[in-house]
C-alpha cells in the first residue's frame, strides 16, 4: 500500500466515518434518547421521533408486543457487529483525538446549521410559526421533552450514515 493510501485510511475524516468511531460516538445519544423517552412516557401517550415510531411499528407488526425489544436488540447487535468488524479489519485501536475532533465538528455543524435553518425557516414560513404557536406546538413542551425529540432527530437523522460507513 502506498504511503498516500495509508495516510488517507488513517486521516481524521476516514477514521471518523468508520463504524468504531461513528457508532460509539452516537451511543450516548441513543442512551440519552431512550432514557428520556422512558422517563417522559405517560400511560397511553408516548412521544417519540417519527423514524423511531415507524421502525418500532414495523418490528411490532412482524413480532407483536416483543417488537420494540427485538428492535432495540437488533440495533445493539448491529452496532456491536459493525464496531467489532471494523476493529478486526483495521487492526487499529481508538484515538481520543478523533472523538474530540468529532465533538468539535458536531458542535460547529449544529451551530451553523441551526442558525441557517432557523433563519431560512423564519423567512420562508414565518406566518406559519404564528399558527404553530396558537396550536401549542413545540413551544408548549417542557425542556426534557424538547431535548428528547432533538436527540431523536439527531440520532435517526444520522442513522443511515452510521450504518452505511
Amino acid at each position: 500500500m502506498s504511503p498516500s493510501a495509508q495516510s488517507r485510511r488513517t486521516s481524521y475524516f476516514a477514521l471518523s466515518r468508520s463504524p468504531r468511531y461513528s457508532v460509539l460516538f452516537a451511543l450516548p445519544l441513543l442512551v440519552a434518547y431512550e432514557l428520556l423517552a422512558a422517563v417522559l412516557a405517560q400511560p397511553g401517550r408516548e412521544l417519540r421521533n417519527g423514524a423511531d415510531v415507524m421502525l418500532r411499528a414495523t418490528f411490532t407488526a412482524v413480532a407483536g408486543q416483543r417488537g420494540p425489544a427485538i428492535f432495540m436488540g437488533a440495533v445493539i447487535f448491529l452496532g456491536v457487529f459493525l464496531v467489532v468488524r471494523d476493529l478486526r479489519v483495521s487492526r487499529g485501536g481508538f484515538r481520543a483525538l478523533v472523538f474530540g475532533g468529532m465533538l468539535v465538528e458536531s458542535i460547529a455543524l449544529a451551530a451553523t446549521f441551526g442558525i441557517v435553518i432557523g433563519v431560512a425557516t423564519t423567512k420562508l414560513i414565518g406566518s406559519l410559526q404564528m399558527l404553530m404557536i396558537a396550536q401549542g406546538g413545540i413551544q408548549s413542551m417542557d425542556w426534557p421533552t424538547r431535548l428528547m425529540l432533538s436527540l431523536g432527530a439527531g440520532l435517526y437523522g444520522n442513522c443511515s450514515s452510521v450504518s452505511c460507513s
